[in-house]
């Protein structure tokens, strides 16, 4: 059944495309964009409230300067250094840290509110309620229902694997919603982004390629996902006495608990396993305690070899000169000691944090919010940089301020205190865009599992739509006639398995089915499902220029196209027609008759209504005496095994 080669990639594109189309389809995306916007326009002012902080403080730290009269109030007070966050913390501003600042004095801390110097930066992990938090939120849940929706019409895709072959349908669909995906997740983003960039935010200043490459690739990864729950078998759709829900959800509540687990429980343990590795960091009270105690070490040397300056005291060179070398000394011994504690710290902190990038790596949801902690500038690599920028800045303030108090310029007249800092964005760090640790690692690593959960899929596709479950029917010999109208009545799913294998060879089959009385020349058919399942995947307009390639005539039907279709097409095949007349009312079964009647075709009608088999049937009712799916063919069937 690979002969027939009609539906081509472009045509599988234009049905999902059209989709999109739908007036259903475009107010969905309508409000989305709309709950999109509120996030953006609350991430947004938080953003300019951290712009506006930061003049403030800078604002703080010039007036601060005017009011101190000693060296030692400067030391004590020190300084402050803020951080201003790249753009792209509009979309993804509710991190671990909204504004970052570090207080540096003669011991630098890290606040906000709380120190983040250590285990403390493990503690609170990103929220959803920013614009990519929500985005992944309805992204996840979106493409893992489109990917089910995308595998489990089995009707529809054993229907158009008569017409184009199994590979191209499973293939063409799949990769063809892939790409909507992505486009239509991008085309998300640039109408929900325009208002900014009106507004002068730029953010294709930062890292945004990436960012939508691991995205989308992320999305890829859960509609992968989605594509393996579409596949699982069908169950019985009696209701459970334990759980309570029908088979009919069965597909549903595999999606809901995938959702839950990646979404929520995941990231979850994930966070609480770090927290773990980080307790063995030291705890930052006696970190800054032993760092003080040097610091104090230090000033009680100078106070006991030189005592302690008189307010405007001027010592003779030669003290300065000694206080300069004790000063060298403490800055390569006690100074460098408390440097390398820092720095120890630091690399241990960034050793958490890798470790936990690299962890996020190969769980998708983790590497997502890790893509956008980074690229927003509100993650730990931004965290470590700052840190570093505070380091930095803390021995140059401790030398000045050390300096100055035993240098002689410790004098008490207001405005003779020299500002530190010489220009005002001095004490500011402009963040920038990053990638995360072994972001490539988690790039392969996303591909890794779009490329096994599509295999694993197509594996499926071939078990369950093409081979499909034979059933317990065996050795099942029937004849069809030409002009006739034939119907086999049963609901036995093995059975119409059996019968495609039949046609397509492609699987188990202990069917024998001959025409007019003798055996098939040439094995084929074109199977048309229900135009119920048709509808609902595509319109009629597309379906008639993907099979003529011109538009149709107004008020043309599913129906009419496929079975007109199939007819003008059925030379060497047999037309199937499964439960075909569901849904049509009485005049369009009735040209449906007319025709088979008329043409020089050959056609099987499989149902599962026997008395409406029983009114339209030309020859005796086929079913097998074996199948027990239909209540009126298995008393018949009785009946005849009795007299038998």
């Amino acid at each position: 059944m690979e002969g027939m080669n009609i539906f081509k990639f472009k045509s599988f594109f234009v049905f999902d495309f059209r989709r999109y189309l739908k007036k259903e389809s475009i107010i969905a995306f309508l409000v989305v964009v709309v709950i999109l916007q509120l996030f953006i326009q609350y991430g947004k002012n938080t953003y300019l409230d951290i712009l506006k902080s930061s003049e403030a403080v800078q604002k703080v730290e010039e007036v601060k300067v005017t009011q101190y009269s000693l060296y030692r109030q400067y030391a004590a007070f020190g300084i402050i250094l803020f951080l201003i966050p790249s753009d792209f913390s509009v979309l993804f501003n509710n991190s671990t840290f909204e504004e970052l600042l570090s207080t540096v004095n003669t011991a630098e801390r890290l606040n906000i509110y709380k120190s983040f110097k250590g285990k403390e930066y493990f503690i609170e992990r990103s929220g959803y309620l920013n614009f990519m938090g929500i985005l992944f939120l309805l992204g996840v849940f979106f493409a893992l229902t489109y990917g089910k929706n995308t595998t489990e019409r089995k009707d529809y895709l054993k229907s158009f694997s008569t017409f184009s072959g199994f590979r191209k349908v499973f293939w063409a669909r799949v990769i063809s919603r892939l790409i909507l995906l992505n486009l239509g997740s991008l085309l998300l983003c640039l109408i929900s982004i325009t208002p900014l960039l009106i507004e002068n935010i730029n953010l294709f200043r930062c890292a945004s390629i990436p960012l939508f490459l691991g995205g989308g690739l992320v999305f890829s990864v859960f509609f992968s996902g989605g594509c393996v729950i579409g596949q699982l078998k069908d169950r019985k759709k009696r209701k459970s006495r334990i759980l309570g829900f029908s088979g009919r959800s069965f597909k549903l509540i595999v999606l809901g608990l995938v959702y839950f687990f990646f979404v929520i429980i995941l990231p979850l343990i994930a966070n609480i396993f770090i927290k773990v590795k980080a307790n063995d960091i030291e705890p930052l009270f006696e970190f800054d305690l032993y760092n003080l105690k040097l610091i104090q070490k230090v000033e009680m040397r100078l106070i006991n070899r030189f005592g302690v300056l008189e307010a405007g005291e001027i010592p003779k060179k030669e003290i300065l000169k000694a206080i300069e070398e004790e000063l060298e000394k403490a800055l390569e011994n006690e100074f460098k000691e408390v440097r390398e504690r820092e720095n120890q710290r630091k690399n241990k902190v960034l050793r958490k944090i890798k470790d936990y990038q690299t962890i996020s790596s190969f769980i998708s949801s983790l590497f997502y919010f890790s893509i956008c902690e980074e690229v927003s500038s509100n993650g730990g690599l931004t965290f470590i940089d700052f840190y570093t920028f505070s380091q930095l800045n803390k021995e140059k303030f401790t030398e000045f301020c050390f300096k100055k108090l035993y240098s002689g310029q410790n004098l008490p007249d207001t405005g003779k205190i020299e500002n530190f800092f010489k220009k005002k964005e001095d004490g500011l760090f402009f963040a920038k865009s990053k990638l995360p640790f072994n972001f490539w690692l988690g790039i392969l690593s996303a591909i890794f599992y779009v490329a096994i959960l599509l295999l694993i899929s197509y594996r499926m596709f071939l078990n369950r739509v093409i081979k499909g479950d034979p059933g317990k029917i065996r050795d099942f010999g029937f004849n069809i006639n030409r002009f006739k109208f034939n119907y086999l009545v049963t609901a036995d799913q093995g059975l119409k398995n059996q019968i495609y294998n039949f046609f397509s060879g492609s699987g188990f089959t202990s069917v024998d089915i001959k025409v007019d009385g003798e055996d098939l020349k040439q094995k084929g058919c074109i199977w048309l499902c229900n135009p119920r399942y048709i509808d609902d995947e595509l319109d009629e307009n597309a379906l008639y220029k993907a099979l003529y390639g011109k538009k149709p005539d107004e008020g043309i039907k599913t129906w009419e196209i496929m079975f007109r279709f199939a007819v003008e097409n059925s030379k060497g095949r047999v037309i199937v027609l499964d439960n075909f007349f569901k849904g049509l009312k009485g005049k369009e079964v009735e040209e449906i008759l007319r025709v088979i009647r008329e043409e020089d075709i050959v056609s099987l009608y499989i149902g599962d209504n026997y008395y409406e088999a029983e009114k339209l049937a030309d020859d005796e009712l086929i079913f097998s005496l074996d199948d027990t799916s239909v209540d009126a063919t298995k008393e018949v069937a009785e009946v005849l095994k009795k007299d038998m």
